[in-house]
């Protein structure tokens, strides 16, 4: 994880221009042998303002997994926690 503050460098542009972002993303995802194609809106990453290079982040990628999960009708850890109790 960076703690540096932004703007960042860009490894593919080279330029500071780093910052964190909020988009709407496509994501491939293979569950069960087929591949899903999820819609994940409002997705946090860090994007160079300069060449469009995104960066994912923590955040970000538990964004994913929640919009994984609903596309795919799965129930969360903390639902199936719940009924085991």
């Amino acid at each position: 994880m960076n703690s540096k503050p932004f703007p960042w460098r860009c490894a593919e542009c080279g330029e500071k221009a780093i910052r964190p972002a909020v988009v709407d993303h496509s994501v491939q995802v293979k569950h069960e042998n087929i591949v899903h194609d999820v819609r994940v809106d409002r997705l946090p990453v860090n994007k160079c303002e300069n060449c469009g290079c995104i960066l994912g982040t923590d955040e970000g990628e538990a964004v994913i997994d929640i919009a994984v999960r609903d596309h795919l009708h799965l129930l969360s850890p903390q639902v199936i926690k719940t009924c085991r109790q």
